[in-house]
Order: structure tokens, then sequence, then C-alpha cells
């Protein structure tokens, strides 16, 4: 059982993390079109419905932050013998 719930806890935290080290490469460098599905961030990740002000949001960054939680959740479940 533990080492189910340590392979799920890595399964979760993976993405988050590669996310992250993806948008920070992405912030950091000038050639925006080499860091992989990071190219056109504003765009992708927000919009506008209408000229009054109603907008929409991606829901991944929660969806990220949910996994990272479940996984760390898993892990720190986990004690070494």
């Amino acid at each position: 059982m533990k080492n189910l719930q340590k392979t799920i806890g890595y399964i979760l935290l993976f993405p988050p993390i590669l996310s992250v080290l993806l948008f920070t490469v992405n912030l950091l460098t000038n050639d925006f079109n080499k860091i992989v599905g990071m190219g056109n961030l504003s765009s992708n990740w927000s919009g506008n419905y209408s000229n009054d002000g109603g907008g929409f949001m991606s829901a991944t960054p929660i969806y990220f932050g949910l996994m990272a939680i479940a996984g760390a959740y898993l892990l720190s479940n986990v004690k070494e013998e």
C-alpha cells in the first residue's frame, strides 16, 4: 500500500512541477517560441466575452494546484521505515 501511495503521489506531483518549471523558463527567456506549450499565455489562459468587461480564465492552474496538494498529501502519509 505504501508503494502504491508513493507512486500515485509522484504521478500527481509531476505535471504541476513541470508546468511551474516551464512557466519560469518561459518568463526568463527571450526566445518565446522554443519553450514547449507556453507560447501565447495570455490568449490561451484568459479571454474576453464582451466589451463590457466580462471575461474568462482557464481552470488549468486550479487543477494543477489540486493535483499538487493531493500528491503532497499522499506522500506525507507514507512513513519511511
